[in-house]
């Protein structure tokens, strides 16, 4: 049986170039060769970074205090007797929302918002439809301050500024 099983040196030698050192099996090469970089380098691209988390970071709350500021212009207060009101008490009590939260109307703004970290205002738009459901509307509102999606909004944007670079 020794007989039937070829020998390596005795394969011609053009199947023995094409055969892999049998000591590469122990110490594999990577199939993609490492990159190394110079403290330079990695201090350049650090700095890219850098710049483009604050810039980002920037834009977003340039643009968000630009809406606050344009909110707060086209503010209307809602009236202390009127029924947005009135739906607001008995929806923060039956939710056990013990922040104080403002009612307002805003013209530029076509749906509900809930807008504000530490102030909380629920803005609704000036012209609301007959019918829309006052007590569903803020109710949902503040599930949403309940639940601090505002802070989880506010978290997920310092993620997207640190991954700025990433499609």
């Amino acid at each position: 049986t020794a007989a039937t099983v070829p020998n390596v040196n005795e394969l011609p030698s053009t199947v023995q170039h094409a055969l892999p050192d049998p000591s590469s099996w122990i110490h594999p090469k990577p199939l993609i060769p490492e990159l190394t970089l110079s403290a330079t380098e990695a201090l350049v691209l650090i700095v890219l970074w850098a710049i483009g988390a604050m810039a980002f970071a920037a834009w977003q709350m340039y643009c968000y205090r630009r809406f606050l500021k344009v909110l707060k212009h086209t503010r209307t207060a809602v009236p202390k007797n009127s029924t947005a009101t009135e739906q607001l008490s008995l929806v923060k009590k039956s939710l056990g929302v013990k922040r104080d939260v403002l009612l307002a109307y805003s013209a530029i703004i076509r749906s509900p918002v809930l807008v504000g970290l530490w102030k909380p205002t629920i803005y609704l738009p000036m012209e609301h439809n007959v019918n829309m459901d006052m007590g569903m509307v803020i109710r949902h509102e503040l599930i949403h301050l309940k639940r601090n999606d505002l802070w989880v909004k506010a978290l997920t944007l310092v993620a997207s500024a640190i991954h700025w670079f990433n499609p």
